[in-house]
C-alpha cells in the first residue's frame, strides 16, 4: 500500500496534543491561534466518545450549502489518495429521524467515495444536539481549511440566526477578530437576489469587496451590480471593476468591462496580442526579444512622464 502523503495526511485529520491554558480572550495573533486550537482540541475530545462504524453510502444524506468547495485539481488530488490509502479521518454524521444519516462533515471524501464506487465509508455518529453539531461543523471548516470570505459569511449568519447572538459574541466564539467579522457580515447589506447569485461562485467577491458595496449606500445600483456579478462570475471582469461598475454614479459602457483583444501583426505575422478591459491593459508577445524591446519603450515612457 503507497504511503500517505504528509501533505494529504494533514489535509485529511489535524491532531492537537493538549490544550494551551490561558489564551482565550487574548488579541494577540499567536494567543488567537491557540485559542483556535483549543477549540479544535474540544471538539476532538468530544468525537473521540461519538461511536465510530462503517455506514452503507446508501444511507447518507447530504444538506445543501454544508460540502466545502475544493478547486478541481484538489478533490482530484483527494480522490487518487482515497484510492490507494485508507481513510484517516473518518466523516461526521448525525442520525436522522426519518432514518439514516446525515453528512455533517466530509463530504468531499464521501464524494470521492462514491466516485470510486464504493458502498460504505467510516464514519462518527455524533450524539449531540442538532444546534451544537452545526456550530462545531463550521467552527472545523473556519480552522482547518480555506473558506472563502462568502462561505464564512454564510457560516456566521446561520449561527446568528439560531442563535440570536451580537457580532462581538461571534468574535468572541470564533476568535475571528470584531473588524474581520463586520466586513464578513457585510454580504448580508446586499439583496437576497445577489447573495443567491454570489453563492454560485463564492470566491468571486470578497468580504472588503462587499464592505465597498455597503459603504455606496445610494450610490449602488443593483441592477448594475447584477449585471457586472455576471460577468465576475464568468471571470471575464476583476472584482475592482464590478464595484466600479456598480458604484460609480457616471454610468460606465459596459462594453469597457468586457476584455477586448486586438492582435499585433508586423510582417503580415500575428506576434502576439493586445487585451483591454476598461483601464487594465495586457500584452502578450510571442518571443523575448520583442519583450525586451517593448520594456525598453515603456521605460523611456514612463521617464518622460515624471
Amino acid at each position: 500500500m503507497a504511503k500517505l502523503p504528509d501533505k494529504l495526511k494533514a489535509a485529511q485529520t489535524v491532531e492537537i496534543k493538549q490544550r494551551t491554558p490561558g489564551v482565550e480572550g487574548l488579541k494577540t495573533a499567536p494567543s488567537m491561534f491557540l485559542a483556535d486550537q483549543n477549540r479544535l482540541y474540544d471538539v476532538e475530545k468530544k468525537l473521540e466518545k461519538a461511536l465510530q462504524k462503517k455506514i452503507p453510502i446508501k444511507d447518507l444524506h447530504e444538506v445543501a450549502g454544508r460540502r466545502r468547495r475544493l478547486s478541481q485539481e484538489a478533490y482530484v488530488e483527494l480522490k487518487t489518495n482515497l484510492e490507494n490509502n485508507p481513510l484517516i479521518s473518518p466523516i461526521t454524521v448525525i442520525s436522522r429521524k426519518g432514518g439514516g444519516y446525515e453528512v455533517v462533515a466530509g463530504h468531499n471524501r464521501l464524494a470521492a467515495y462514491k466516485d470510486l464506487g464504493r458502498s460504505e465509508i467510516e464514519a462518527i455518529v455524533l450524539d449531540f444536539p442538532r444546534e451544537e453539531v452545526e456550530d462545531l461543523a463550521f467552527y472545523s471548516n473556519l480552522i482547518n481549511s480555506q473558506l472563502t470570505d462568502f462561505e464564512k459569511f454564510l457560516g456566521f449568519r446561520s449561527i446568528q440566526e439560531r442563535t440570536g447572538i451580537e457580532q462581538q459574541e461571534l468574535a468572541k466564539r470564533s476568535g475571528v477578530s470584531k473588524g474581520q467579522i463586520s466586513r464578513v457580515m457585510s454580504f448580508g447589506s446586499l439583496p437576497e437576489q445577489v447573495i443567491e447569485m454570489i453563492k454560485a461562485a463564492p470566491g468571486c467577491l470578497g468580504a472588503t469587496s462587499a464592505q465597498k458595496l455597503k459603504a455606496a449606500g445610494n450610490n449602488l445600483s443593483i441592477e448594475r451590480l447584477i449585471e457586472a456579478l455576471e460577468e465576475r462570475i464568468e471571470n471575464k471582469i476583476t472584482e475592482a471593476q464590478v464595484i466600479s461598475w456598480a458604484v460609480n454614479p457616471i454610468k460606465v459602457s459596459k462594453s469597457n468591462l468586457k476584455p477586448t483583444e486586438v492582435p499585433i501583426i508586423a510582417k503580415g505575422n500575428i506576434v502576439g496580442k493586445i487585451l483591454r478591459a476598461d483601464r487594465v491593459v495586457t500584452i502578450s508577445l510571442n518571443d523575448q526579444e520583442r519583450v525586451e524591446d517593448l520594456l525598453g519603450f515603456l521605460e523611456k515612457w514612463v521617464d518622460k512622464l515624471r
